[in-house]
């Protein structure tokens, strides 16, 4: 943990500073641990603090915490490409180098529920020299984080921490990054929320939220993840194997199927459609790409169906949320299964 970012943090218990516990007079500590006012120590292990989630998390730890160590399954050259190409599209950009654009030319950037920071790998290389790039992620995986990011950026750090009650004093950010994260916690809002806490004024929250979809596919979505969240890990992705498969015959059958009217109370558009494409947008998530082997579709498919939570949402309900905390957004779009959002906090 760097000094710097020691003066961030805060007991997320009270609020209050924390202290490093027999500090070491270095740059960084390496472990220790941090102390509260009233009795409370997180520990720091490998160089990063570690604050406890509270346990009706415990399953969004244990499962994005067997999704992000399966790293043979989303560590091709081929799909970082391809999320790239999805990240152009998705922001309306030209190129993956607007992108870079999105963040302060200084100050610190916070990227929340980052994981192993597998996408950050992509535009943390590109920030600009003074910025300060903290990951934070609820689960093990900021292990695999520290140790992509830290030979990329020297100006790196990382916390394990819960978005919910989150270890960083108010207004102590410039920039908040949340890529597929703020549905993972038991309120999507109160997340929200929690961002917006640490932003500075005039500062930028930029996010990704899943998309309420169609009647059917949220019925089917709600069906399969309240049986499989219940299952550990590895059973929940042996389980999944056979809607894998599914995906993979659905794409290779090539058959095209007719809507020959709209269907409102399905919400599903008249006009023709790619069988597997019908079925994954308006049914279930049979996913399957081509351009990738069969365990990185198969981690595509986890990360929707065995997080316990993973709420759906509406653009009303994303303007609500920033009409309420005075955020002016400067970008909305729906993209796929997701809202990709930018919104800027008010200057004093």
């Amino acid at each position: 943990m760097r000094r710097s970012t020691l003066a961030l943090l805060v007991d997320p218990a009270s609020g209050e500073r924390v202290r490093l516990v027999q500090p070491a007079g270095t740059d960084e500590t390496v472990a220790g641990a941090l102390a509260g006012n009233d009795g409370r120590t997180y520990p720091i292990r490998g160089g990063i603090p570690r604050f406890v989630p509270p346990d009706d998390q415990a399953q969004t730890q244990e499962s994005f915490g067997y999704k992000w160590q399966k790293q043979d399954a989303y560590e091709s050259e081929g799909y970082l490409r391809l999320i790239e190409r999805d990240e152009v599209v998705r922001w309306g950009l030209r190129a993956m180098s607007e992108f870079y654009d999105f963040f302060p030319r200084s100050g610190i950037v916070l990227e929340v529920g980052c994981g192993s920071a597998h996408f950050a790998s992509l535009y943390v290389p590109h920030l600009a020299r003074d910025v300060e790039w903290i990951g934070m992620d609820l689960s093990s995986a900021i292990d695999i984080a520290r140790e992509r990011i830290r030979p990329l950026r020297e100006r790196s750090d990382f916390v394990q921490g819960d978005i919910l009650q989150m270890p960083f004093a108010a207004e102590s950010v410039d920039h908040v990054f949340a890529r597929g994260v703020l549905h993972h916690t038991p309120s999507t809002e109160k997340a929200f929320r929690a961002c917006v806490r640490v932003l500075r004024p005039g500062g930028e929250l930029t996010f990704l939220i899943y998309r309420k979809l169609g009647p059917i596919r949220e019925f089917t979505d709600d069906h399969i993840r309240a049986y499989l969240s219940k299952l550990p890990p590895a059973e929940a992705w042996k389980m999944l194997e056979p809607l894998t498969k599914l995906g993979r015959a659905l794409n290779e059958a090539r058959v095209t199927v007719t809507v020959p009217e709209d269907i409102p109370y399905l919400e599903l558009p008249a006009g023709e459609y790619d069988l597997q494409r019908l079925v994954y947008d308006h049914i279930l998530k049979a996913y399957w790409n081509p351009d990738l082997d069969f365990e990185t579709n198969q981690h595509n498919t986890f990360d929707w169906y065995h997080p316990q939570f993973a709420f759906h949402h509406t653009e009303d309900d994303i303007r609500r949320w920033c009409r309420s905390e005075g955020l002016a957004i400067t970008f909305i779009k729906a993209a796929w299964t997701s809202w990709a959002v930018r919104a800027v906090k008010p200057g004093r």
